[in-house]
C-alpha cells in the first residue's frame, strides 16, 4: 500500500487524539475514509479540518453496543463495497486508580469498548477487507499492554483490556493468512494527545517534555499501512524517551 489516493480507510475514535489525528493525515494523502465515532458535534466539526471533506462517509456509531456496530455495518453495506485499511483507534481509558478501587462499571466500559468493540468492529469489517486486494488492519494498543513495560499512568483493567486485544490480534493474523489479510498491533508509548500534526518539534519539547506527538505516531501508521502483504510489521513498538 504504497499509495493511499485511491484507498478507503475506517477509522474508528476519529474525532480526538490520535484518531482524529489519523482522519485529517489520510484525508491529506488522499484518502477516501469511512470514520466512525460516537459524538456528532465532534464529527461535524471535525469535517471542516479534513480535504476533500465531501469524499468522506461519517458515521456516528457506539462501538460499546453490538446493535450499533452490527447496523453501522447494514447500512454501510449500501455505500461502500471495499474496504483497505482498519484502524481500530477507539478506546475508553481511566485515570491511574488501583483495580480494587475502580467501579464495575468502569471495568465493563474498558472492556466493552477497548476489547469486544474493537473484535467486533473488525469482524463486521471482514467482508469488505476481503474484497480489497491489500487489505490490512492496525490495531492501536499501548505500551502498558507489554509486561515489561506497564506504565504507571495506566490502570490494570486498561492494560488488560489491550493485552486482549493483542493476543486477538496475533491469532486472527493467522487465520486470515490465507485471505491475505495482514494485521499489526501498534504500542504506542506516552503521546501527547492534545497536539496535532502541525505541531512543532520546538513546541513539543516545551509543551509536552518527554512525550511523543500525533505526527510521530501518524507518520508510524503511514509506514505500517505502507508495507505489501509480503512485509507484513506484524508488532510495532514505540516507546517515548
Amino acid at each position: 500500500m504504497s499509495g493511499f489516493s485511491n484507498k478507503t480507510i475506517l477509522i474508528t475514535g476519529s474525532t480526538s487524539g490520535l484518531g482524529k489525528a489519523l482522519a485529517i493525515g489520510f484525508s491529506r494523502l488522499g484518502a477516501k475514509l469511512i470514520l466512525f465515532a460516537r459524538n456528532n458535534e465532534k464529527l461535524e466539526k471535525l469535517k471542516l479540518e479534513l480535504e476533500n471533506a465531501n469524499q468522506h462517509i461519517y458515521v456516528i456509531v457506539d462501538i460499546a453496543s453490538p446493535k450499533s456496530i452490527q447496523d453501522t455495518f447494514e447500512k454501510l453495506n449500501k455505500k461502500r463495497k471495499y474496504i483497505d485499511l482498519l484502524i481500530n483507534s477507539a478506546g475508553s481509558w481511566f485515570p491511574k486508580v488501583t483495580f480494587e478501587e475502580m467501579s464495575d462499571e468502569q471495568i465493563i466500559e474498558l472492556v466493552q469498548t477497548n476489547t469486544q468493540g474493537t473484535m467486533l468492529v473488525t469482524k463486521h469489517a471482514l467482508s469488505f477487507l476481503k474484497k480489497s486486494s491489500d487489505a490490512r488492519v492496525i490495531n492501536i494498543l499501548s505500551a502498558s499492554a507489554l509486561s515489561s513495560n506497564f506504565h504507571a499512568v495506566s490502570t490494570v483493567a486498561f492494560a488488560a483490556s489491550k493485552w486482549a486485544l493483542a493476543g486477538f490480534t496475533e491469532t486472527l493474523n493467522e487465520e486470515l493468512k490465507e485471505q491475505k489479510i495482514a494485521l499489526t498491533n501498534l504500542f504506542p508509548g506516552g503521546f501527547a494527545n492534545e497536539s496535532s500534526l502541525d505541531t512543532s518539534t520546538e513546541e513539543m519539547k516545551n509543551e509536552y517534555p518527554n512525550m511523543m506527538s500525533l505526527k510521530e505516531l501518524f507518520e508510524s501508521v503511514v509506514f505500517i499501512a505502507s508495507r505489501s502483504y509480503d512485509s507484513n510489521i506484524r508488532s510495532l513498538v514505540i516507546d517515548n524517551r
